[in-house]
């Protein structure tokens, strides 16, 4: 069974960030479920734990980046 990310042991295999909602965003490239590109996604089973542990560590600003766009682009509206 996999055990949570712990950034502090980068040895530690931490568990995919997959979370069963597999849409790729065209214009970002990125999951909108897990944030990964498909190339992360690909490679998972094969990367090493510490590469595991940095792409872990990319997902939060990626979301955040996307989250904040999207507000951003919601709230403007288009001209006429």
């Amino acid at each position: 069974m996999n055990q949570p990310s712990d950034p502090d042991n980068p040895t530690s295999d931490p568990p995919s960030p997959c979370n069963s909602i597999c849409i790729i965003d065209p214009e970002t490239g990125y999951c909108e479920g897990c944030y990964r590109d498909l190339h992360e996604i690909a490679e998972w089973p094969m990367l090493s734990a510490e590469d595991k542990h940095r792409v872990i560590a990319e997902l939060a600003g990626r979301r955040k980046f996307i989250k904040n766009d999207e507000r951003n682009e919601g709230g403007q509206n288009e001209p006429e």
